[in-house]
């Protein structure tokens, strides 16, 4: 059988010859699923209107990023990514898994995280414009202004009904 690169199969050592057969095999394996999905139930899918896409609430539709505000849950749940990346970095310097130098650098992607933080139009939006402010500013995520900025943040989540939550490594007791 010849391939691409003009050799024969039978020409390569067994080893050779194995993943030769593999590979026509997953070709003809995509032939065949590729003919069958086509003629499925024998029905035409519908072809997409051209409107459908503008919108699709789907990721391969339009969608305005720039133009999109998150809501207090979006908000919240993203601070709690965060919070919880923290509580993870801080487990694993106090068990020996990573030393200082390795906890100060995902402290440093956690500012810088928090800098770049999406903010939408919903009460809890200025106090994320609070700690966006801190951390473009340099301020540490384990200052004391740093810290009331996001306890000010989790009352503010609790009052939408969208608390912090963090979940915890498997390693770390969680």
């Amino acid at each position: 059988m010849p391939t691409p690169f003009g050799r024969r199969c039978g020409d390569m050592r067994s080893s050779s010859l194995i993943l030769c057969f593999l590979a026509a095999g997953t070709i003809a394996l995509g032939l065949l699923t590729g003919c069958a999905s086509a003629a499925g139930t024998g029905q035409e899918e519908p072809a997409p209107s051209s409107t459908s896409a503008l919108t699709s609430p789907s990721p391969t539709g339009s969608f305005d990023s720039m133009g999109y505000q998150p809501d207090a849950a979006w908000e919240c749940g993203y601070v709690s990514a965060l919070e919880t990346a923290a509580l993870h970095a801080q487990g694993l310097l106090s068990r020996g898994s990573i030393d200082q130098a390795a906890f100060e650098q995902r402290q440093l992607a956690l500012q810088q995280a928090w800098s770049v933080a999406p903010q939408g139009r919903s009460d809890v939006t200025p106090l994320i414009r609070v700690a966006d402010t801190l951390a473009t500013s340099g301020q540490s995520i384990d200052s004391d202004a740093f810290r009331q900025a996001v306890g000010a943040i989790g009352a503010a989540c609790e009052t939408a009904h969208a608390p912090i939550v963090l979940g915890t490594l498997g390693s770390l007791g969680g």
